[in-house]
């Protein structure tokens, strides 16, 4: 079996990196390998949710099946997937980590068959091909941090548009009795 870990930390909480992450559906955002993905079941994730990856590896399309084994919303979720010859299985953690999240990203991978002939070639390669998408998965926790910024600022500038553009409210002043000792004013 061939495993490859990497860490690496993103400026989100870790719901939003975990909402964001183990949806798989999204990894061709981020995996540069991923050429396609999608969820081929309803759009609420859970154990059981099924995906669809068509990855390029060394030159070669080819077409992954994963599915939700383990879902610990925010903190874990294992994926396993593969084709006839993969056998894969993804276990992704986070942890708050000051203002964003750490996550752990660890993808197990087993060939069977002929497929193991391919096993001292893949075992170097895995690791170049897992880099690339942790280095991409950074810039993507880092777009959606960037998003969820704007997406403040805008709403505290629409806040403040609000504020400025409600008239003010017009006070008068309290009426004052005037007295009068009884003389002509001059």
């Amino acid at each position: 079996m061939i495993r490859f870990v990497e860490v690496i930390d993103v400026p989100l909480p870790p719901e939003q990196a975990f909402d964001a992450i183990a949806d798989f559906s999204t990894t061709a955002e981020w995996d540069p390998g991923v050429k396609s993905a999608t969820c081929t079941t309803s759009a609420e994730l859970r154990v059981g949710s099924r995906f669809r990856l068509d990855v390029e590896l060394l030159g070669r399309t080819r077409t992954y099946g994963y599915a939700i084994t383990d879902y610990e919303r925010p903190s874990r979720v294992v994926l396993q997937g593969g084709d006839a010859g993969t056998r894969l299985v993804d276990e992704i953690t986070f942890v708050p980590r000051g203002r964003g999240t750490r996550i752990t990203y660890e993808v197990r991978c087993e060939l069977v068959g002929l497929g193991r002939l391919a096993e001292p070639l893949v075992d170097l390669v895995l690791p170049v091909i897992g880099r690339r998408a942790a280095d991409g998965l950074r810039r993507y926790g880092e777009r959606l941090a960037g998003h969820a910024g704007r997406e403040a600022d805008r709403r505290k500038q629409r806040a403040s548009d609000e504020r400025d553009s409600t008239p003010p409210l017009v006070t008068h002043p309290e009426p004052q009795l005037i007295q009068s000792h009884g003389g002509i004013a001059s």
